[in-house]
């Protein structure tokens, strides 16, 4: 049950990570598409290898590769306006869906790659010759086309990286997994560690307000606790963003010592998180190194 909760929570940090550079990039009925292609992405690398942070890793990959892709087609969308023909939307789905599901299911062989590269080259070369004698751009049969060609160049390439990427550096980012699991426990202790200073602060400079209100200047003279810990926060992370500023000797001072203290708590922690995870990291490292010995030999 546990791992299920874990492996959804996942799956909706890879979503959460591209939607909005999905929805960014083109319309609404795109960005759930490429939601839908993280979701695959996800659970195909997770079934193969069993770990999350692999799988996110992957996910988030080919989501910001699609969300690129469609990127560019809005240049192209200047010109030829498709993206709001539900005939384009259509041909593009059916054959992205029909392209990619032959080149996962199907077996590799060199074969293989040579259909794919002249399939793009022939599909390269009907797109360019569609936008250059085709004037009649209204026509359905234009729409479909275009539809067609886009959605079977990109299906094959994104498909094919993601087979390669399965094959080749799947063990590499594999090897990263396993030392980010052991990184997990520490980096929530300093985030808990540093929201706690922030929290302190807070405190501090919301009883510096009240007693001296001209000590800070605040907009439009209101100051929440929110406000405030997030002053906090951009401080202690020397972002300048917050439109709290300390006036008051006492103000700055206490400014002051919350970046001091932010900085003491990262020394702190680096040390120990150094001396947490040596002798782990010293195993994870012979552990691969026996594995790619199997390899090898």
């Amino acid at each position: 049950m546990i791992e299920k909760i874990k492996t959804s929570l996942g799956l909706c940090l890879s979503v959460a990570l591209i939607f909005p550079l999905a929805l960014a990039s083109s319309h609404w009925y795109f960005a759930v598409f490429i939601s839908l292609v993280v979701t695959t992405a996800y659970f195909l690398n997770f079934n193969k290898n069993k770990k999350i942070s692999s799988a996110i890793i992957a996910s988030t990959m080919f989501g910001s590769f699609f969300s690129i892709s469609f990127w560019i087609l809005s240049y192209i969308d200047y010109f030829i306006h498709l993206r709001s023909d539900l005939y384009f939307i259509a041909a593009f789905f059916a054959f992205f869906t029909l392209v990619a599901i032959t080149i996962f299911f199907s077996k590799d062989t060199f074969l293989k790659k040579v259909i794919l590269l002249l399939v793009n080259s022939l599909v390269i070369a009907a797109f360019i010759l569609l936008l250059i004698f085709v004037l009649d751009r209204e026509a359905l049969w234009f729409t479909l086309a275009l539809g067609a060609l886009i959605g079977v160049f990109t299906a094959s390439i994104g498909t094919y990286a993601f087979i390669w990427y399965m094959k080749h550096s799947l063990e590499v980012f594999q090897g990263v997994a396993d030392y980010i699991a052991i990184l997990a426990k520490p980096f929530f202790v300093f985030f808990l560690g540093y929201l706690l200073i922030a929290l302190i602060y807070s405190g501090i400079n919301n009883l510096i307000y009240i007693s001296n209100t001209e000590s800070l200047l605040v907009p439009n003279e209101q100051l929440k606790f929110l406000d405030i810990l997030l002053y906090s926060l951009d401080t202690m992370t020397t972002g300048g963003n917050s439109p709290i500023t300390p006036l008051s000797t006492l103000a700055q001072f206490v400014n002051t010592a919350n970046v001091f203290t932010a900085i003491i708590w990262m020394t702190i922690m680096l040390a120990a998180t150094i001396a947490f995870t040596s002798e782990s990291f010293s195993k994870i490292s012979a552990l691969h190194k026996q594995k790619s010995e199997e390899k090898s030999s």
